[in-house]
């Protein structure tokens, strides 16, 4: 695989996970106004979806671990 494409796919990432970063604030923000009018069923369902969020972010970062480590080798080569 060529830099150029290693590049984008490690942009790419980063843009996915930026707009992932941003539903989870944006959750956070949800359950807050959830706690503060005592819904319990809406809180529980933000959790059920910072959660599944999370998971979302930490196979990005994952996935951004394993390009950095490609772009490392491609470039000391």
């Amino acid at each position: 695989m060529s830099l150029d494409k290693q590049l984008q796919q490690l942009e790419d990432n980063l843009v996915k996970q930026q707009a992932a970063h941003e539903q989870l604030l944006a959750l956070s923000k949800r359950k807050l106004d959830a706690m503060r009018k005592a819904n319990h069923q809406d809180m529980i369902k933000c959790l059920q979806l910072e959660n599944e969020q999370v998971q979302a972010i930490s196979k990005l970062e994952t996935q951004r671990l394993e390009l950095v480590a490609q772009l490392t080798l491609m470039i000391e080569h």
